[in-house]
């Protein structure tokens, strides 16, 4: 990820080039804009990668994350978050399942369905991102009274 990419005043991040070619859109919450701003003003780093290694102007390793994760004691793995978006946007949301693979960067498999979308439902997107970020920072369920017998 290279600050380049990001528009921070938009909330955008774009991804020129995913494992399928093909640049991808992705719609940053508020909460991972915030994230962004407080990277850049303590590390800030004239390479241009948001998130460096051990060596300034190197970007992470691929293991980085795996090794953050087991010095936690976590057991997952980094795709694993991915698999989680996509287990709560299908079991705990009205999102469309289309719009959860986009958000996913996933290819279109039917030649049918790859004809008529032109859309990369990027609005859309924007509101499962938001309702995310709510979900794994504990705001979503601020909204919930408990109520006692």
């Amino acid at each position: 990820m290279q600050w380049e990419h990001i528009d921070l005043e938009a909330g955008v991040w774009v991804a020129p080039a995913t494992k399928n070619g093909r640049e991808h859109r992705t719609p940053l919450s508020t909460e991972a804009v915030e994230i962004l701003k407080r990277v850049r003003s303590e590390h800030p780093d004239p390479s241009g990668i948001v998130f460096t290694g051990d060596k300034r102007g190197q970007p992470m390793s691929n293991g980085a994350m795996a090794a953050v994760l087991k010095r936690m004691g976590v057991e997952a793995t980094v795709h694993g978050f991915r698999s989680c978006l996509k287990s709560w946007g299908s079991d705990c949301t009205s999102f469309d399942h289309h719009v959860v693979e986009q958000a996913l960067a996933h290819t279109i498999s039917g030649a049918l369905e790859k004809a008529y979308r032109r859309t990369d439902m990027f609005m859309k997107r924007r509101a499962l991102m938001d309702a995310w970020s709510a979900y794994v920072t504990g705001e979503a369920r601020a909204n919930v009274i408990v109520l006692h017998t």
